[in-house]
């Protein structure tokens, strides 16, 4: 009866142990030797079913880990997010060998290997552009240093010194054009203190002429055009002036020439009224 016993169970624990119900069947081994505790054949099989359910435990854990980085990676493949898929690929290849995934990581080479191709493409592009964009820089930058340089040499200070601000914005920390500019507002600054000092002139100059004071005046539009050779105004004014002084020598000459023949007449007068006073009526008549 007791070997019909261990015998049933034996059966039941080799049926757990197909279906991989371990601890029914660990349980059943342990039953048996309960009964009879140096049933050789029981205590191997429980040693053996035992190092089954780690092993199957083990496996278990890694095919969740597997299905798990897999369906990751699926998912980022479809996304065609190329790096990312390969990287959890290779994860789950460690894991488990899988054909399947052998399959897709040849698919992400070709994918990336192309990409590799375009970006090479793109940078080779992407330069040749950035080559041609600095030509045309350098040039815009030179053009508009000349163009400064040039209106520096007419005096237009302000001019240059936009055209220098121009060439600043191409290359704002250009040593050549920071100096270029700072020596240009120098002479404006300079042209702007001279401009003070002519208009300064000119309206004292317009205040004397107005008072009659006609030589001052004209001494200060002389240094007025002295500052300023080709300004119109000292010059015009100096043209009037003069004409004025001719104007008032003649007058001044027509008087004197004046005061004369009535200073004769006033003597002849005299002389006169002295005769008749005499009764010497023709020396009267001939005075």
């Amino acid at each position: 009866e007791q070997q019909e016993q261990i015998q049933t169970l034996l059966d039941q624990a080799a049926r757990k142990k197909n279906e991989e119900k371990w601890d029914d069947a660990i349980a059943s081994y342990e039953e048996i030797l309960a009964i009879k505790s140096d049933h050789s054949e029981a205590k191997t099989l429980l040693e053996e079913t035992k190092s089954l359910k780690q092993e199957w435990l083990a496996n278990k854990e890694n095919q969740e880990e597997f299905d798990k980085l897999k369906a990751e990676a699926d998912q980022l493949f479809a996304q065609k997010k190329w790096d990312e898929a390969k990287e959890k690929y290779v994860a789950a290849k460690d894991v488990q060998a899988s054909t399947e995934v052998d399959d897709q990581l040849k698919i992400i080479e070709q994918e990336l290997s192309k990409l590799s191709s375009a970006k090479e493409k793109e940078e080779k592009y992407n330069e040749l552009k950035s080559l041609e964009e600095n030509q045309e820089k350098e040039e815009e930058f030179l053009a508009a240093m000349n163009k400064g340089k040039a209106a520096y040499e007419d005096a237009d200070y302000s001019a240059a010194i936009k055209f220098y601000d121009d060439a600043l914005e191409i290359k704002p920390m250009n040593p050549e054009v920071l100096e270029l500019k700072r020596n240009t507002q120098a002479e404006l600054d300079k042209l702007s203190s001279r401009e003070e000092q002519f208009q300064e002139l000119i309206t004292e100059a317009k205040d004397k002429r107005d008072k009659g004071e006609l030589e001052v005046a004209k001494d200060l539009y002389i240094q007025a055009q002295q500052m300023k050779p080709k300004d119109p105004i000292p010059q015009n004014a100096i043209v009037e002036i003069d004409e004025l002084l001719r104007l008032r020598e003649e007058a001044q000459a027509n008087q004197s020439e004046q005061e004369k023949i009535d200073q004769d007449y006033k003597e002849k007068l005299e002389l006169a009224e002295v005769a008749a006073q005499s009764f010497k009526y023709e020396d009267a008549i001939d005075h």
